[in-house]
């Protein structure tokens, strides 16, 4: 990350009262979100008709927000309703210079009447709901090149839970459309949905299991998280390191996906979700807090996230050894091939209580590393058998601002290294065996406390060798 760049905190899956099930005001919701320490906000109500006729409205408020914190950025989004799949977050920039900023609030609007499925019946699983999803993304990205906005995002929301994202589907949506995809959110909202009386509920709301238009052949464990990250992000090996295997630049966020939020005031048993950016958390490298600055900062990849505020902030430096300024988050370093690589971590330890009340401590950082192989031929597949934690480090004890230093040896062909870390209160061996992750978060059940089982996970390095070796 360059010198120039800070980073920012901050929540892209936000309900409000314009949901039908959403308690919150956006007031209440900015006000909940700047108390937890969030410097911006998406506010992503579900696409309806309704919704769509309602959009004055939202705008009047969200402008009303904007002046009552004029610290935070505030953007006007949608969780869209992907036709024939799940959901995602849509959302515009359009910079506070323009002459026409209200352009953001009217192409989000036209866009989910034109594509929403549940504004357009598009909900059934069919040849024709994939196209429509297709065709709204490239629609979305016309309204780039042609300058209605200045950039737009769209994000995969909780991916794996209903098994409607299935990997075609993300495959075709990331090659689509000039990058509008960008990635999914590696852990869903709904983290405190295991303290809810309901005896179904676990973190997530992942607990339905598949429907008739899911994917057959995601396995059972696909249907629950794991550590309160989804199945696709928390398995390694799995179908994010398949992604990356394939030399995609394709990210991972966390939300609250906040409809009813846990406080000192809310006895309604249904308080599944923690206000936006009280647990959990996405950083962004930003050049600007604007939108499209944060646009940009998603896009670069230059984005981790933590629960329950782990850690205070984390730096990864992936160096080469005859070049000190290396690569960091969402970049690509380029070594001669053959040159030693060294990965350098600094970490900053959380010293301020999070919303529990408690100083939460990492107790362990995870390295994960794996080959990139190029495009796959298999359009449904969910795994990169190369992908391994190749180190696990205990830092307990450790407090302020340290660093870690860990050799990976010469750079012969493409890879990926990418960063999780935990307070290590509970874990298992992984999905795919202790030679590919000895120990990585357990299988998330009901009762869990979400505030007792943190996890934090980086965005990766690549690396591309250039060269023959010793030339």
């Amino acid at each position: 990350m360059t010198a120039d760049r800070r980073w920012v905190v901050g929540d892209h899956h936000v309900h409000t009262t314009f949901s039908v099930d959403g308690r919150h005001s956006i007031a209440e919701q900015v006000r909940g979100a700047h108390a937890g320490g969030a410097d911006w906000v998406v506010i992503t109500d579900h696409g309806s008709s309704e919704h769509v006729a309602r959009g004055e409205a939202v705008q009047a408020e969200i402008a009303e927000a904007r002046l009552a914190f004029p610290d935070m950025l505030i953007l006007p989004g949608l969780e869209w309703n992907v036709p024939g799949a799940a959901h995602g977050t849509v959302f515009t920039a359009v910079d506070p210079g323009s002459s026409d900023a209200a352009r953001e609030f009217a192409v989000v609007r036209e866009f989910e009447a034109k594509f929403d499925g549940d504004v357009r019946g598009a909900r059934t699983g069919s040849a024709d709901d994939d196209a429509l999803a297709v065709e709204a993304l490239e629609w979305l990205a016309d309204r780039v090149r042609d300058g209605s906005v200045d950039d737009a995002v769209f994000l995969v929301n909780h991916p794996a839970s209903d098994g409607y994202n299935h990997p075609r589907r993300l495959r075709r949506w990331r090659d689509v459309a000039g990058g509008v995809a960008i990635g999914f959110e590696g852990a869903p909202g709904h983290q405190g949905a295991a303290l809810c009386p309901d005896e179904h509920r676990v973190r997530g709301f992942y607990s339905y299991g598949p429907r008739p238009n899911s994917e057959p052949r995601l396995p059972e464990a696909a249907y629950r998280t794991w550590g309160g990250f989804d199945w696709m992000t928390a398995t390694v090996g799995g179908m994010w390191d398949a992604l990356l295997a394939e030399g995609s630049r394709w990210w991972i966020t966390a939300s609250s996906d906040s409809h009813l939020n846990h406080d000192e005031t809310a006895r309604d048993p249904a308080a599944c979700d923690f206000w936006p950016g009280s647990y959990s958390r996405t950083h962004v490298a930003v050049d600007r807090l604007t939108p499209v600055g944060l646009a940009r900062g998603l896009r670069r990849g230059q984005v981790w996230v933590d629960h329950g505020h782990l850690l205070g902030g984390i730096d990864v430096r992936l160096q080469a050894a005859d070049d000190r300024r290396g690569a960091g988050m969402g970049e690509t370093l380029r070594p001669p091939r053959g040159a030693d690589l060294e990965l350098v971590v600094t970490v900053t330890a959380q010293h301020r209580p999070n919303a529990a009340g408690f100083v939460p401590r990492l107790n362990r950082l995870d390295i994960v590393v794996g080959a990139v192989t190029g495009p796959s031929g298999d359009g449904d597949g969910f795994a990169a058998p190369d992908a391994r934690v190749v180190a696990q480090i205990d830092t307990s004890g450790r407090s302020g601002t340290y660093t870690l230093r860990h050799r990976l040896g010469p750079a012969e062909t493409a890879m990926y290294v990418r960063l999780r870390g935990t307070d290590a209160r509970r874990g298992e061996p992984g999905l795919l065996g202790v030679g590919i992750d000895p120990c990585g978060p357990a299988r998330d059940h009901r009762g869990v406390n979400p505030w007792h089982d943190l996890w934090f996970y980086t965005n990766p390095v690549h690396v591309e060798p250039v060269g023959d070796r010793g030339r």
